[in-house]
């Protein structure tokens, strides 16, 4: 797919592209990826498979899109993520815990419609 011969790639930016949904392929061989940026597009479902080829996420931004959940990261592989950042997004309920995410020490949920 489109990143696949940029092996070497640390940091991918493509916020305000319309981007709806995500090929499971779309990041096949991005190894040495520390930063996906998918902000302020109309994402409103996140699926685990998209995210497992990314072993090395540090920086996932998903501001500003239509995601109602972000249970689905929790099956990813995202171990080495340090820093999520999902606000003004619809997410209702949270439920992540450490071993999910064992590096996780920054988690932006502003700006969404978390029940108690």
């Amino acid at each position: 797919h489109y990143f696949s011969n940029l092996i070497e790639l640390s940091i991918l930016s493509l916020i305000y592209n319309r981007i709806s949904s995500i090929h499971p392929n779309s990041f096949r061989n991005l190894n040495k990826l520390k930063g996906l940026d998918l902000s302020y597009n109309c994402l409103f479902k996140l699926d685990s498979y998209v995210f497992s080829n990314l072993p090395n996420l540090e920086t996932l931004l998903l501001n500003r899109n239509l995601i109602k959940s972000i249970q689905n990261l929790a099956n990813s592989s995202l171990h080495h993520l340090i820093r999520l950042y999902v606000s003004s997004n619809f997410i209702e309920r949270v439920n992540l815990s450490k071993k999910v995410f064992p590096s996780l020490t920054v988690l932006d949920l502003s700006s969404n419609y978390l029940l108690k």
